[in-house]
């Protein structure tokens, strides 16, 4: 009689030892011997029990042992464990920017990033076993180094499916929305603030709060999403309330909560030729923020919130759909459209440029704001300022970017 694969089951059912690792080379049907063995075993299959029965009786762990096939044919509940991977990489521009920061030497530069980009391609580069790799970071990290390892990879940046019909599944995943800063206010004001028992107004109070951080912040844009706000900045200045005993001790002007972790010495000198470029492109973004912020002040939803005596959930849901106005003034028309496609195009050669170390163009320079987060998209031909603290910094190096205008040194 043919022994077949069959009676391996039973071999194995009958073992002395409870837990059995089976090793041999590949491709030598081990997955498909666990597959035989579990549909053998499960009381519960894709195949009904009596179609199973007939096929396995004609083999020989029917013929050969008639009690250990009746004993265990289709008497388990099996779980089939699959081990392929799921990755997970924070940080994944991390190494790059250290050694873009932090090596003068351009050889040297390029060999480092060589060695991360293998060290990468070992993780990423084999399909069978990678069931999903997910990695986040600031930067656009491919490049012509790294073309090999990130070859079946599709790159989500907050502009797509707003320039584009490409669903974006990390659009409800970062960042806090309108109502979740509702709710962070609102639970500190009732719950932890040391001055609730003494306040006689506390709508009034969460009204003002809400309406200050609106004011602060414009918001930034995530696929679809409108006015996501940066959870560090929103937690750290209701962590500052604790100092705060009515709403006209308030003030939002005097604190940097984000900017302080960015990598600004990232600019490295910017072309002679691309200096007036720049100075164009950041007194435009700069203008059309503080004309939004002016208007946000003075008749938007920030100064009506500023006199409400309260919050409520349906003027909540009015701020949350209401789309992102597009401002238009002087002759900025052009540098509007000129800017989303600047932010907007591939970027993969970014990494390549830095790692080069020689001066770069406006646009290199543009393309790295939006990717550090000092630019969000606002309409599909539309970047703009997400917030006073980045506004504050960006005019800060504008201002320094127009005093070395003309004399040839560094930014």
């Amino acid at each position: 009689m043919v022994v077949d694969k069959s009676v391996a089951i039973r071999d194995i059912m009958n073992h002395e030892r409870s837990v059995i690792v089976g090793l041999c080379p590949r491709r030598m049907g081990k997955s498909l011997f666990l597959g035989l063995l579990a549909d053998f075993l499960a009381a519960v299959s894709r195949t009904p029990y009596g179609e199973r029965r007939a096929w396995y009786e004609e083999y020989a762990i029917y013929q050969e042992d008639p009690a250990f096939f009746n004993n265990n044919m289709g008497h388990y509940a099996v779980f089939k464990l699959d081990l392929k991977a799921v990755v997970v990489v924070d940080g994944c521009d991390a190494p790059f920017l250290n050694i873009i920061c932090g090596v003068k030497n351009r050889d040297l530069r390029t060999q480092l990033t060589k060695y991360y980009s293998r060290f990468l391609g070992k993780i990423f580069e084999g399909r069978r076993h990678l069931h999903k790799g997910i990695l986040v970071g600031v930067f656009d990290v491919r490049s012509s180094s790294m073309e090999s390892v990130f070859n079946n990879v599709t790159t989500f940046f907050p502009h797509t499916r707003c320039t584009d019909r490409k669903p974006h599944p990390f659009q409800r995943a970062f960042g806090f929305t309108l109502q979740d800063v509702w709710a962070v206010i609102n639970r500190y004001v009732k719950r932890l603030w040391p001055a609730r028992k003494r306040c006689t107004d506390v709508g009034r109070f969460k009204a003002r709060v809400f309406a200050g951080l609106l004011l602060q912040s414009d918001g930034y844009r995530i696929g679809t999403m409108r006015r996501i706000f940066c959870p560090l900045a929103v937690m750290t200045f209701v962590n500052t309330l604790d100092l705060v005993t009515t709403d006209k001790e308030l003030a939002f002007d005097s604190f940097r909560f984000w900017c302080a972790t960015g990598r600004l010495e990232m600019f490295r000198p910017i072309k002679t030729e691309s200096v007036d470029d720049l100075g164009r492109y950041l007194g435009h973004l700069a203008t059309a923020f503080d004309q939004q912020r002016e208007l946000q002040r003075t008749s938007g939803m920030a100064a009506r919130l500023r006199n409400a005596e309260s919050l409520d959930d349906n003027m909540l849901a009015r701020i949350a759909s209401r789309s992102w106005k597009r401002y238009k003034f002087g002759h900025g028309g052009n540098t509007d459209a000129e800017l989303a496609r600047i932010c907007t195009v591939d970027s993969s050669g970014l990494v390549d440029e830095l790692l080069d170390g020689g001066r770069f163009s406006a646009a290199t320079a543009v393309q790295l704001l939006y990717q550090m987060g000092y630019l969000t998209p606002v309409s599909k031909y539309r970047m703009g300022i997400p917030s006073k603290e980045v506004f504050d910094d960006i005019s800060e190096f504008h201002g320094r970017l127009l005093r070395q205008v003309g004399t040839g040194s560094n930014i």
